[in-house]
Protein backbone atom coordinates (compact mmCIF):
# COMPACT_ATOMS: atom_id res chain seq x y z
CA UNK A 1 0.00 0.00 0.00
CA UNK A 2 2.97 2.46 0.67
CA UNK A 3 3.97 1.84 -2.57
CA UNK A 4 1.04 2.64 -4.34
CA UNK A 5 0.67 5.74 -2.53
CA UNK A 6 4.25 6.99 -2.97
CA UNK A 7 3.92 6.23 -6.77
CA UNK A 8 0.49 8.05 -6.64
CA UNK A 9 2.37 10.87 -4.47
CA UNK A 10 4.89 11.31 -7.10
CA UNK A 11 2.96 11.62 -9.56
CA UNK A 12 0.99 13.72 -8.02
CA UNK A 13 3.74 16.33 -7.22
CA UNK A 14 4.98 15.91 -10.88
CA UNK A 15 1.76 18.60 -11.50
CA UNK A 16 2.69 20.93 -9.19
CA UNK A 17 0.60 20.97 -5.21
CA UNK A 18 -1.73 18.95 -5.76
CA UNK A 19 -1.22 16.13 -3.38
CA UNK A 20 -3.13 12.73 -2.05
CA UNK A 21 -0.50 13.40 1.25
CA UNK A 22 -2.91 15.60 3.02
CA UNK A 23 -6.08 13.17 2.74
CA UNK A 24 -5.70 11.44 6.36
CA UNK A 25 -6.30 8.08 6.38
CA UNK A 26 -4.86 6.58 9.04
CA UNK A 27 -7.96 5.81 11.13
CA UNK A 28 -9.53 4.35 7.88
CA UNK A 29 -9.92 0.51 6.77
CA UNK A 30 -6.32 -0.18 4.81
CA UNK A 31 -7.59 -2.69 1.78
CA UNK A 32 -10.19 -0.19 1.37
CA UNK A 33 -7.96 3.15 0.71
CA UNK A 34 -5.79 0.60 -1.62
CA UNK A 35 -8.65 0.64 -3.55
CA UNK A 36 -9.00 4.24 -3.75
CA UNK A 37 -5.31 4.71 -4.21
CA UNK A 38 -5.63 2.30 -6.98
CA UNK A 39 -7.67 4.20 -8.51
CA UNK A 40 -6.38 7.33 -8.22
CA UNK A 41 -3.16 6.58 -9.39
CA UNK A 42 -5.31 5.16 -12.81
CA UNK A 43 -6.91 8.72 -13.00
CA UNK A 44 -3.85 10.34 -12.73
CA UNK A 45 -2.28 8.43 -15.15
CA UNK A 46 -4.75 9.41 -17.90
CA UNK A 47 -5.00 13.06 -16.04
CA UNK A 48 -3.23 15.55 -18.89
CA UNK A 49 -4.21 19.04 -17.25
CA UNK A 50 -3.94 20.35 -13.97
CA UNK A 51 -7.90 20.01 -13.34
CA UNK A 52 -8.08 16.79 -14.55
CA UNK A 53 -5.27 16.21 -11.53
CA UNK A 54 -7.52 18.07 -9.00
CA UNK A 55 -10.59 15.88 -9.70
CA UNK A 56 -8.69 12.88 -8.91
CA UNK A 57 -7.55 14.14 -5.93
CA UNK A 58 -10.91 14.96 -4.87
CA UNK A 59 -12.21 11.42 -6.11
CA UNK A 60 -9.45 10.13 -3.74
CA UNK A 61 -10.73 12.03 -1.07
CA UNK A 62 -14.39 11.16 -1.81
CA UNK A 63 -13.44 7.34 -1.57
CA UNK A 64 -11.21 7.48 1.24
CA UNK A 65 -14.37 9.04 3.35
CA UNK A 66 -16.29 6.42 2.64
CA UNK A 67 -13.84 3.80 3.70
CA UNK A 68 -15.01 2.19 6.85
CA UNK A 69 -12.75 2.83 10.00
CA UNK A 70 -10.19 0.58 11.34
Amino acid sequence: MKKIIATTTLTLSLFGCVSLADVDTSKKNPNCVRQCSTTASQCMGNAITYPSVSGCRDAFKICTDSCPDK
